[in-house]
């Protein structure tokens, strides 16, 4: 996922939870790096991120779904 991806799924996270729905971003990078780029996130473009991201630094969890 990217940048404008994550602002947008935060933005309707509230609709799909109503909906049943529970997001989780899955990105290569490290958690360090996701820790830096949801608070950059919330600093510029003032969108809490409401859903875990989780670091799939070996494409495991990807190759699993796919």
């Amino acid at each position: 996922m990217c940048t404008t991806e994550f602002v947008e799924f935060a933005k309707i996270a509230p609709d799909l939870r109503r909906r049943g729905v529970e997001l989780l971003g899955l990105s290569i990078d490290s958690t360090y790096s996701h820790i830096a780029w949801v608070r950059n996130i919330e600093h510029h473009f003032k969108v809490q991120i409401p859903f875990p991201v989780i670091a799939d630094l070996n494409k495991e969890v990807a190759t699993l779904y796919g």
